[in-house]
C-alpha cells in the first residue's frame, strides 16, 4: 500500500510520532514523509530509507514563513492512503476541509491522552494493536534503568516556548544540590539559541560541561548518552535527549504532561498540577495573559528530592 504521512511541525513532534511512523514501516508499506524542512535532519536519521517531501504551514512556522501545501495535495492523489499525525484548526481550514477522500485519516486533537496512544488509536485500522514503546527506537538500542546513583547529570535548559522555560537561578539550585548529595558532575545541555544562557549557567556553577546540539545527531547522542540522569522541561530538545535512552525527569508547568510528556521506559513527571495547566497557550480560541508561570517556576528543589536516589548514593 501507498501510504503518505504529513507531519508538518517541530523536532520533538516528530520524536512523539516515530513509533506510529516505524509501526507502518514495519509492515512493508511504500512510505512517504510530509514534515517540514527544518526538521528534514531529524527525519533521515530517524527513517533512514523514506522518501520525504517538504511543506510549510506559516502557522508552525518560526521563521515568518508562507504557506507552501501542494505536495499534500498531489499525495492525495497518487497514495493510497493519506494519514496526518497532526490535526489543528488551521490545518483543518488549509487541508482537511479540502480533501474529498474516505482515504484520509487524520489524528485526534486531545489533551487527555499521550501523542503516541493517539497516533496508534488513529492508525490502528491499518496496523492492528501495538503498544508505542515497543516502536520507540533509541539510539543503540539502549534504555537505562533510573538511577541508583548520578554520576553524570545533564540540565537540559532548551524550551521552545517562553512558559516551558526556567529561570537559570532555578538550574543553579538544581546543579549545587546535585553537586552536594552525589558529587554529580553537571552537563549543560542546549540548543544553539539558549547557548549564551548555558555559558552563563556554566560559569555559575564553575566546573560544568556544555553539549550544544546541531543538525548532527549522532555525536550530539553520543555525548548524551554518557549520563546517569536528564532534568529537563518541555523541549524538542529534550525530546532529542530521550532518543539516548537515558532517564529523565521531566518538569511540567504550561505543557500538557499528559500528552507531551517524552518517551521513554524509566521517565518520571514532576507537575504542580495547577488549575491553570495546561496554559492558554495550547489553546486556540484562548489569549494567554500569563507572565509569571507560576505553575513551571514555582516547582523546586523539594518537589523533585522524593523521585530521587537516596542521598549521596
Amino acid at each position: 500500500m501507498k501510504i503518505a504521512i504529513l507531519k508538518p511541525d517541530h523536532l520533538g513532534d516528530l520524536v512523539l510520532s516515530s513509533p506510529a511512523i516505524n509501526k507502518i514501516l514495519s509492515l512493508n508499506h511504500d512510505v512517504t514523509l510530509i514534515i517540514n524542512k527544518n526538521i528534514d535532519f531529524l527525519a533521515r536519521f530517524l527513517f533512514p530509507q523514506v522518501k520525504i517531501l517538504h511543506v510549510t504551514f506559516a502557522h508552525l512556522s518560526r521563521n515568518s514563513e508562507v504557506d507552501f501545501l501542494e505536495p499534500i495535495f498531489e499525495q492525495v492523489k497518487s497514495s493510497d492512503l493519506l494519514i496526518s499525525l497532526r490535526n489543528d484548526p488551521i490545518m483543518k481550514t488549509l487541508i482537511f476541509n479540502r480533501i474529498n477522500s474516505s482515504n484520509f485519516w487524520i489524528t485526534e486533537d486531545s489533551l487527555d491522552d499521550h501523542e503516541s496512544n493517539l497516533q496508534q488509536k488513529c492508525i490502528s485500522p491499518v496496523t492492528g494493536e501495538y503498544k508505542p514503546i515497543d516502536f520507540f527506537y533509541t539510539y543503540q538500542k539502549t534504555n537505562k534503568l533510573w538511577p541508583t546513583k548520578i554520576s553524570k547529570l545533564g540540565l537540559v535548559i532548551s524550551a521552545g516556548f517562553f512558559n516551558n522555560s526556567l529561570p537559570l537561578s532555578r538550574w543553579l539550585e538544581f546543579s549545587e544540590h546535585f553537586i552536594k548529595s552525589f558529587s554529580s558532575k553537571i552537563f549543560i545541555i542546549c540548543g544553539p539559541n539558549e547557548y549564551p544562557d548555558a555559558m552563563i549557567l556554566q560559569k555559575l556553577i564553575g566546573t560544568a560541561e556544555i553539549i550544544k546540539g546541531g543538525n548532527n545527531i549522532v555525536p550530539f547522542l553520543d555525548s548524551i548518552s554518557i549520563l546517569d540522569l536528564l532534568v529537563a522541561t518541555d523541549s524538542g530538545t529534550a525530546h532529542l535527549c530521550s532518543l539516548s535512552g537515558v532517564p529523565i525527569l521531566s518538569l511540567f508547568g504550561a505543557s500538557p504532561s499528559t500528552r507531551f510528556r517524552p518517551l521513554g521506559v524509566s521517565n518520571r513527571l514532576v507537575t504542580l498540577n495547577y488549575n491553570c495547566s495546561p496554559c492558554p497557550q495550547f489553546e486556540i480560541n484562548k489569549i494567554n495573559l500569563c507572565t509569571t508561570k507560576e505553575c513551571l517556576t514555582n516547582i523546586r528543589l523539594r518537589n523533585i528530592i522524593d523521585v530521587l536516589p537516596a542521598r549521596g548514593k
